[in-house]
């Protein structure tokens, strides 16, 4: 029965996209089986020799079908509501009238049920107003000819009256029965359908959210295998010095176990300890370094530390340079620093602040690889309440429409394949989740400059 249902109304329901598919299925509903019900009162009508019952069924279902036709060939919604509730108030007039019984004709029924179809096709507006004043009306009418003995003769016999009675009763039960399975079915059909949409989006979501999280760990082991070939280029230099200067200072040892001349001696012991104080130094660098690439890479539980701004910029500009030229020997620019002198402590996660100044010095070094004189360099500056960190690029700069989508995930500049999109959304909310602020300025073919705000918390 559900099937027939749905395929009636699918066969009627217009061609049109983004309709609510919902409110045509009970208009088309209410259409047909109304139309039903006329074929129905025909067969009665003669039963009872009731000729005028017979044309205006006929014509009652006559004008549904055409309605039917109407709604498929896109007449509009309230359109056909409208003509399927003066179908309706035609079947109850002209039945009161022809009929009789005035007030208490078998057909009075059918003036309750057209406000109340309007109530359902249209809601409660102007238009179900109008109906349910004109239907009013009428009802009043009829029962002013009742009270005032002005009933017409009967064109039919008599003899089936209640019969006719009971039978326009149960023709009513029957249209309300047949309308409720539709709404029954429509609804079921819907909840289903959400149910379905429910589920795949479910699914899509935890697809998406498996995605982005393997992109996010992309980035995070693309930037840690950038980091990590800056920091095997980088600790080379101090290890060269604490090399060269072991094997100077073992040289100088054996001077002096074969030297006697005090002087001399005093010499050579100058030199190995100025030459132990350059171990120190290069070993301390070398040890910074390693301790960057320990707090960029550990995992769990963060805390806030206070942070020298100016170290992190100055070791992660030379990680960045000598990470992109781990992998293209060719790449070369200019590096400028300008890192402000007495830059106060801030309070910070310095693993992710160093990833973000990484992230900023990668980009900024991809930008510069066709300019004329590539240069990056990178700047502090502060005031009462805020330090702020600048890197700076000379490469081709970036569009509007590129500058308003830069922070989105997953927008990447880069071809495909080399970028996920997510460094610098990230690195947003880096920044965001630190309490700052991230300005981005660009113009095409001059360059571009972002500048982060970190606040200065006292503790």
């Amino acid at each position: 029965m559900k099937d027939f249902f749905r395929s009636i109304n699918r066969y009627f329901t217009p061609p049109i996209s983004g309709i609510d598919q919902y409110k045509y299925n009970i208009l088309i509903g209410f259409n047909w089986i109304t139309s039903i019900f006329s074929l129905f009162y025909v067969l009665i009508s003669i039963l009872i020799s009731y000729d005028p019952g017979i044309y205006i069924m006929l014509v009652n279902f006559g004008g549904l079908v055409i309605n039917l036709i109407l709604i498929k060939n896109k007449v509009g919604y309230k359109a056909g509501a409208n003509i399927y509730l003066f179908n309706c108030a035609f079947i109850a007039i002209m039945g009161c009238t022809f009929f009789s019984g005035g007030l208490y004709s078998p057909v009075i029924p059918w003036f309750v049920l057209i406000p109340i179809t309007s109530i359902l096709l249209l809601g409660t507006n102007k238009n179900t107003i109008i109906w349910l004043v004109l239907t009013s009306l009428c009802v009043g009418a009829f029962g002013a000819a009742t009270f005032l003995d002005l009933d017409p003769p009967k064109f039919y016999d008599t003899s089936f009256a209640d019969f006719f009675f009971y039978t326009c009763f149960g023709g009513l039960v029957l249209i309300l029965f047949f309308v409720t399975q539709v709404f029954e079915n429509i609804k079921n059909k819907a909840l289903v359908e959400v149910e379905a949409k429910n589920d795949e989006l479910s699914i899509a979501i935890h697809q998406l959210k498996n995605a982005q999280e393997q992109l996010v760990q992309q980035e995070k082991l693309a930037s840690l295998g950038q980091l990590t070939a800056g920091i095997a280029h980088e600790i080379k230099n101090p290890l060269n010095f604490v090399n060269n200067f072991s094997q100077l200072s073992i040289d100088l040892i054996e001077d002096l176990n074969a030297e006697e001349d005090e002087e001399v001696r005093k010499e050579i012991f100058e030199d190995i300890k100025t030459n132990l104080s350059k171990i120190k130094q290069h070993g301390n660098r070398a040890d910074f370094i390693v301790k960057s690439m320990l707090l960029h890479s550990r995992s769990g539980k963060s805390e806030f530390q206070e942070t020298d701004i100016n170290k992190i910029c100055e070791e992660y500009l030379n990680l960045a340079y000598h990470g992109i030229r781990a992998s293209e020997k060719d790449f070369n620019c200019s590096l400028d620093k300008g890192l402000a002198p007495n830059l106060p402590l801030i309070q910070c996660l310095p693993q992710d602040i160093s990833r973000v100044i990484l992230n900023l010095l990668n980009n900024a070094m991809y930008a510069v690889k066709n300019a004329v004189n590539p240069a990056v360099g990178i700047y502090t500056t502060f005031d009462a309440k805020n330090i702020f960190i600048e890197v700076r690029d000379n490469g081709s700069g970036m569009s509007e429409e590129t500058k308003n989508k830069l922070f989105e995930p997953f927008y990447t500049t880069k071809p495909t394949g080399q970028g996920t999109g997510l460094g610098l959304s990230i690195s947003f909310d880096i920044i965001k989740a630190h309490g700052g602020t991230f300005d981005l300025t660009s113009e095409l073919g001059k360059g571009t400059s972002f500048k982060i705000g970190l606040p200065i918390r006292r503790h």
